[in-house]
């Protein structure tokens, strides 16, 4: 997919070249966008503002030098090419004055690519208290890298900054973000290891971690500080940690407790279960903070 999109691009530069460019220095014109939603983007002379006519232009600065194509009415339409470098270079790629795509292209491999387009997304109802998902316009970012094994794909315009974003390993995908919904951690076969959700009926925060798909271990945070937006924007105010409510659980196959760890009012208490669900130990410590840093034993509770 991307070598055909670098043969688009290609196939462009060699009509454009095969045109007459005009050259103009770079404080000649003045790239100017109207006022309507979306804006446009015009190409009009600095020394009289009237729009450049349609061709293939050139302009020069100190250092670096643009190459560009104008449409009627001055918009720019076709490749807009803006080099510092000749290995390093930014394309956008424009319609009637309107950004189609984006290119940031090094050594003749496209780095980084963005376009709009339609996809569906997460979004969060206060109202019903849910994630549902809805169609939206997006702009889709991709980023390349490791010689095209590895790529970042995000959804970005959205109420978060990014919609989603997922990362990708010779065409395994290793992780996935939602932010204040899920985060997902997998290995290079593609195999779970880490998902964090967010419980928006719960107001918590529950880690589980996975060992060749078996569930081992599960965290729920608590935190009385915390700010739960119903714009569906998690608020993390308290960095010292004094109201976490931590409660973690340690699986024997995934299903049965060995342990649960409570964490609560400056003490965890650890309780241990054999494989029939029956308490064996429960032990009691003072949770450790910056001003008690010595070691403290445990306070059996006998059963």
């Amino acid at each position: 997919m991307k070598s055909a999109l670098f043969l688009f691009i290609l196939c462009c530069g060699l009509q454009s070249n095969a045109q007459p460019v005009t050259e103009l220095k770079e404080t000649d014109v003045y790239f100017r966008p109207t006022l309507t939603i979306p804006g446009k983007l015009r190409v009009t002379r600095t020394a009289d503002s009237t729009l450049l006519p349609a061709g293939h232009y050139k302009t020069s600065g100190s250092n670096r030098y643009t190459l560009f194509q104008v449409g009627d009415s001055g918009y720019l339409n076709g490749s807009y090419k803006n080099f510092t470098d000749q290995a390093i270079y930014r394309e956008v790629v424009y319609i009637n004055g309107l950004v189609s795509r984006e290119y940031f292209i090094i050594n003749g491999t496209i780095h980084t690519e963005a376009f709009d387009s339609t996809v569906t997304v997460l979004l969060y109802d206060p109202k019903k208290n849910k994630w549902n998902p809805e169609l939206k316009s997006v702009r889709v970012e991709k980023e390349y890298g490791q010689k095209g094994r590895r790529l970042i794909l995000s959804f970005t315009k959205g109420p978060y900054n990014a919609y989603a974003r997922y990362k990708y390993v010779d065409g395994i995908l290793v992780s996935e973000l939602i932010p204040h919904y899920l985060e997902k951690k997998m290995d290079p076969s593609g195999k779970l290891y880490q998902l964090v959700q967010y419980n928006w009926t719960l107001k918590q925060i529950e880690t589980s971690e996975f060992e060749k798909d078996i569930l081992t271990t599960k965290t729920i945070l608590k935190n009385l500080s915390t700010v739960w937006d119903p714009k569906g924007i998690v608020h993390f105010t308290d960095d010292t940690g004094r109201f976490n409510d931590i409660v973690t659980y340690t699986y024997y196959d995934g299903k049965k407790i060995r342990k649960k760890e409570v964490e609560r009012n400056k003490k965890r208490t650890v309780t241990e279960y054999d494989l029939q669900g029956k308490i064996t130990s429960v032990n009691t410590y003072p949770l450790q903070t910056a001003e008690t840093e010595t070691e403290v034993a445990p306070v059996e509770v006998k059963q």
